[in-house]
């Protein structure tokens, strides 16, 4: 399992998008360039450390074998994470922007339970939501596209409660 500073960046990572969409969104309002240059870098290193991130995981930790209820795409509730922003895209008031992005990075460092980065949908990953023997339900990260049947998946690895991933690789029998 990951420690909780992991777990805090992780979360933070999962933010990394809209910092990039902000600072597009700032520099075409013609807001300081430096500010805008930042916060996109931000973002970028973000998207990268989330990728990383996975990667890692799937290359350092358990791997466990699951017995998987039901599952069901989850890939879909990334439109809902980004819809608040349209609303606000064209709005030139900084002090909208900042409020908005403090609320998320709130209430993304507050969620108990970790979530699909959203940056990992363009390094070819999906996110299902699965229903263990156990009665936990979780998020699973797979490569596999169309997971439908809960029998297809067998063995996870193990990064959080809430969080595992679908994935070759990981310690045998640790």
């Amino acid at each position: 399992m990951i420690s909780e500073f992991q777990k805090l960046i992780y979360k933070i990572c999962c933010i990394a998008p809209i910092c990039i969409f902000l600072a597009i969104t700032l520099y075409i309002q013609k807001l300081n360039i430096l500010f805008c240059i930042l916060l996109g870098a931000a973002g970028i290193g973000g998207c990268v450390y989330a990728i990383v991130f996975i990667r890692l995981c799937g290359n350092n930790l358990p791997m466990l074998k699951i017995s998987v209820e039901n599952i069901s795409l989850n890939d879909t509730s990334i439109v809902t994470y980004m819809l608040p922003l349209v609303g606000v895209a064209w709005e030139d008031t900084l002090l909208v922007w900042l409020l908005i992005a403090a609320g998320i990075i709130a209430l993304g460092i507050k969620m108990s339970n970790l979530a699909f980065c959203p940056i990992l949908l363009l390094a070819g990953y999906h996110c299902y939501k699965a229903n263990l023997s156990t009665g936990t339900e979780c998020i699973l990260i797979s490569r596999r596209k169309g997971v439908r049947n809960s029998k297809q998946i067998k063995q996870a690895i193990y990064i959080s409660e809430t969080l595992m991933l679908d994935e070759t690789g990981g310690k045998e029998n640790v």
